[in-house]
């Protein structure tokens, strides 16, 4: 894996804070079993429905990962912080 470890750390830190919120939780769980979402539709939803550092995940994605990383690059922490393949 390509990305920074703190980097990882951090990302999967607050999307698995995000993931105990409630109504979160049964949202991600409607999805995972609605066979119209495809595992990586979850995983980038639950991504963007997460606050990092205060502010929207999209903004710190861009501003961290970005410059060293590609779509793909995340979408492998996102596997590994999800567990969806």
């Amino acid at each position: 894996m390509k990305m920074k470890t703190a980097h990882f750390e951090t990302l999967k830190a607050c999307m698995l804070a995000k993931r105990k919120e409630q109504h979160t939780d049964q949202i991600l769980t409607s999805m995972e079993l609605e066979p119209a979402y495809s595992n990586e539709r979850i995983r980038w939803d639950w991504l963007y429905a997460t606050r990092i550092d205060g502010e929207y995940s999209r903004v710190w994605v861009a501003r961290e990962l970005y410059p060293y990383l590609n779509d793909s690059h995340i979408d492998t922490a996102l596997r590994k912080i999800t567990g969806l393949r």
